[in-house]
């Protein structure tokens, strides 16, 4: 007989941060969680904002670390973390630390990747949010969804 892997337990650790609210009731509470985490990085972050039906922050999830100019936006690894937490809906996001909100081809497509990989797993994707601090030190961001470039519609 040969042998394989069985997967016995899956678990996410987590620990509990601070955060300017619980509850995304309105987009600039997105906003705000999403700056108070990686707003005013030197380097592009991704993050993800899981949370449940009644859009209570179940978790917040830095996906990825990437250099001053780009970061990677991947379903894998944004799905795997909201499946783990049993999050209904997210709130992609990322910073741009150039201090300008302006999405990329690049951010565009990736987006757009997500959200159907959310569509065929059951999860939304409500927004991708980007957030910047300009030179005069005010907190700048962009929503995909109000902007336009993206229909989130399932």
């Amino acid at each position: 007989m040969e042998k394989v892997f069985e997967i016995r337990s899956i678990k996410q650790v987590r620990t509990k941060v601070s955060a300017p609210f619980t509850q995304v009731k309105s987009p600039y509470h997105a906003v705000d969680i999403i700056h108070h985490f990686i707003g005013d990085e030197a380097r592009e972050i991704a993050l993800v904002l899981i949370l449940d039906t009644k859009l209570n922050v179940l978790a917040v999830y830095k996906v990825t670390i990437g250099n001053i100019g780009s970061t990677i936006l991947e379903p894998r690894e944004i799905f795997q973390a909201t499946m783990l937490a049993n999050g209904r809906s997210v709130i992609i996001a990322h910073n741009h630390p150039s201090g300008s909100v302006e999405p990329s081809p690049e951010d565009i497509k990736a987006t757009e990747r997500i959200a159907q990989a959310g569509n065929i797993l059951g999860i939304d994707v409500l927004d991708h949010v980007i957030v910047a601090v300009d030179d005069e030190n005010n907190k700048q961001h962009l929503s995909l969804r109000e902007a336009g470039y993206i229909n989130f519609q399932r």
